[in-house]
């Protein structure tokens, strides 16, 4: 088998699969069958987008003599959505009908990065699935038990029990390498993703020290990592190509400029966005016999300036990561929308789930619609907007509990 990126006892359990993705891409190719790649639009699913982007481009100039031909068979879409959204779906389906009526292609493999392990994606892969669809789903995030049954190959580091040792940038940098050894930079794509999404194994410690050989700091990982997310929150669900293969590439002039462009308007955004989650968000610090906490409560609708970045997660997120840094104690924080909650925790407070929260809500609020998802201690829920008081009641209830 082809070299790792890094030497992992986890990454060896995973190597048939990688292997199993890798000669699936490589095949579809082989085959003339166009390569649909939909990936959550944060840094990590761009990621994993790109580094699988940079080992099939070079593989589908070999295998179609003209280069206008490139858009019939290759495209990178990304998601709003932490899951494969019914409509991205339709939209799916309906364009590779079109194509395969028009141009006589065949069905599309259809990669599912960062989004397609939740239960909500299920509806999406089955009618794409219907329509003679091949799909891979590359995910980290607790997968729902029907996506092992539906999906081609699924690809997570939770079937060999890894809960959070590799995100899906760090394992499709990894195929990438399977599929083409002369790439550069993957182990740069990997620890961006890694970082991003707050990887703290020793994989990512890996990736991370193949970046200082190359003199690549974690600062300019962070500052790339986060350049990236505000592209990708500005960009929605529109492809932008060559910016941000730029940006994941530290060797190229353009990621150079790029950094310098927008780094310091986005560290400054940032830095008024905590400003202001300090002034006006409720911090309660509590005291046992055991421990101290903190359990902060933010009001999204008030403190966040309509739609500007930081992302509503990332608000959230910067304050429970400032938090911790400042006070070394566990954190809880808490951001509240009409329709929606956002949450992180500390992940030493073990008693902290967001699956429980979910199932806890559906069982009491039935008529409330909340769904949502994520890791244990990271992740979201929405539900209909006159369901938000009694929401709230059980949440604070449920953290309250917790955090006795």
């Amino acid at each position: 088998m082809n070299k790792c990126l890094i030497k992992s006892n986890n990454l060896e359990k995973l190597q048939t699969v990688l292997h199993k993705v890798a000669e699936a891409i490589k095949e579809a190719i082989k085959e003339k069958r166009p390569i649909l790649i939909r990936h959550h639009a944060d840094t990590d699913g761009y990621a994993g987008a790109i580094a699988l982007q940079q080992a099939i481009m070079p593989l589908l100039y070999k295998a179609h003599a003209r280069e206008r031909d490139m858009q019939h068979y290759y495209t990178r879409l990304p998601s709003l959505t932490p899951y494969y959204d019914n409509q991205d779906a339709l939209r799916d389906v309906t364009n590779f009908l079109i194509d395969k009526k028009q141009f006589q292609h065949k069905e599309p493999l259809i990669i599912i990065c960062d989004i397609g392990t939740t239960k909500q994606s299920i509806t999406g892969i089955k009618l794409a699935k219907n329509y003679d669809a091949k799909i891979i789903v590359i995910d980290h995030h607790p997968p729902d038990k029907e996506i092992q049954e539906v999906a081609d190959i699924l690809l997570n580091p939770h079937l060999i029990k890894s809960d959070y040792d590799f995100c899906t940038g760090m394992m499709c940098a990894e195929i990438a390498n399977i599929i083409n050894q002369d790439i550069e930079a993957l182990y740069f794509i990997a620890a961006v993703a890694g970082y991003a999404d707050k990887v703290k194994s020793e994989e990512y410690m890996q990736y991370l020290e193949l970046c200082k050989d190359k003199g690549i700091t974690e600062d300019d990982i962070s500052t790339a990592a986060i350049c990236i997310d505000y592209f990708g929150y500005e960009l929605g669900n529109k492809e932008s190509n060559d910016m941000l293969v730029d940006l994941f590439n530290p060797d190229s002039a353009n990621h150079k400029q790029l950094i310098k462009l927008f780094s310091d308007s986005i560290n400054e955004k940032m830095k008024k966005q905590l400003e202001s989650n300090l002034f006006y968000a409720k911090i309660t610090h509590l005291q046992n016999t055991m421990l101290s906490k903190i359990y902060v409560e933010l009001d999204l609708e008030k403190i966040k300036k309509g739609n500007e970045y930081p992302r509503r997660g990332k608000c959230v997120g910067m304050m429970q990561d400032y938090m911790q840094r400042t006070n070394k104690v566990p954190v809880i924080t808490i951001g509240y929308s009409k329709d929606a909650i956002t949450f992180r925790s500390s992940t030493e407070i073990q008693e902290f789930s967001i699956d429980e929260i979910i199932k806890l809500l559906q069982q009491k609020l039935p008529g409330a619609q909340v769904d949502g998802g994520g890791h244990r201690v990271a992740g979201s829920i929405s539900f209909i907007p006159q369901a938000f008081d009694d929401v709230k009641k059980i949440v604070d209830e449920y953290v309250e509990k917790i955090l006795k």
